[in-house]
């Protein structure tokens, strides 16, 4: 059975530590956050939220021609916390069955990774489905309504992952590569 499923993809950081703004950084001509964003509308086309803050008018400009709704969080300063909040909060207002979480550096997650996360999701009674890599847990991955209340009461920089990990009842899949993500001027490297 096709769920209702909604997408976040957590966009609003300033990239302090990389010094230039990661959203906007390009792999093979694009930037990641269009690339994110389109993944995320070939999986999921009438549901895709883009949560902004540092580089909002950059952000809107460059995904103007997709079917996706850009959220100013005027909270960004705060952390990761206020973006995943702010995203669930407008989920609230229409009921859905699970919602994916993404970032928006995680330069090796594909339509693959992210369709094997939804079919896991549809087929089985996990409440999350989480990404494994490296031995840690992690995005992209899918919670259920249920973990809502849980993810509006995260606070400062720090994502779902204790949600993640205490959770008994969900499905890991293996994502090769997932932990590289852009953060500092070394990693730079990964998108050539």
């Amino acid at each position: 059975m096709k769920l209702n499923l909604s997408v976040i993809i957590l966009a609003a950081g300033e990239s302090k530590r990389l010094g230039t703004p990661k959203q906007l950084l390009l792999q093979n001509g694009i930037p990641l956050i269009r690339r994110f964003a389109q993944l995320a509308v070939d999986l999921i086309p009438a549901s895709v939220l883009v949560v902004t803050g540092a580089q909002h008018d950059q952000i809107v400009t460059l995904l103007q021609d997709l079917p996706v709704t850009c959220i100013y969080n005027a909270g960004w300063p705060e952390g990761m916390a206020s973006s995943i909040r702010l995203g669930i909060r407008q989920l609230e207002k229409t009921p859905v069955d699970g919602a994916l979480i993404m970032l928006c550096d995680q330069i090796n997650v594909s339509s693959v990774i992210l369709q094997q996360l939804v079919t896991t999701f549809e087929t089985n009674k996990f409440s999350v489905v989480c990404s494994a890599y490296q031995g840690k847990l992690g995005t992209p991955a899918i919670f259920h309504p249920k973990f809502f209340s849980e993810l509006l009461k995260l606070q400062g920089d720090h994502g779902a992952k204790r949600i993640i990990e205490t959770c008994v009842e969900k499905g890991i899949l293996s994502f090769e590569g997932g932990e590289i993500d852009i953060d500092s001027a070394a990693d730079l490297d990964y998108l050539d």
